[in-house]
């Protein structure tokens, strides 16, 4: 939840990261995704959203746009 935008995001097995404002409890975006979406957070700034999904991908977004800044995937650099 963030406070200062009154938004509230989730995710998870449907692969869908949805952006709620909470003042009318509806919707406001939807993003579609690959593989079921395990993590999300703000940023402290509340800029960017952390997504991070079930293969341990780790995905930046950018609040405003909902465009990926950032794609890393921490289990292939740990396994190699």
């Amino acid at each position: 939840c963030t406070p200062k935008k009154n938004k509230f995001i989730t995710g998870g097995g449907d692969r869908l990261l949805r952006i709620w404002d909470l003042r009318t409890k509806t919707v406001c975006y939807s993003l579609g995704f690959d593989y079921a979406i395990t993590a999300l957070d703000w940023s402290e700034d509340e800029k960017l959203i952390i997504v991070g999904d079930v293969r341990g991908y780790i995905y930046l977004y950018e609040y405003e746009e909902l465009s990926e800044m950032i794609k890393l995937n921490f289990i292939e650099k740990i396994n190699t």
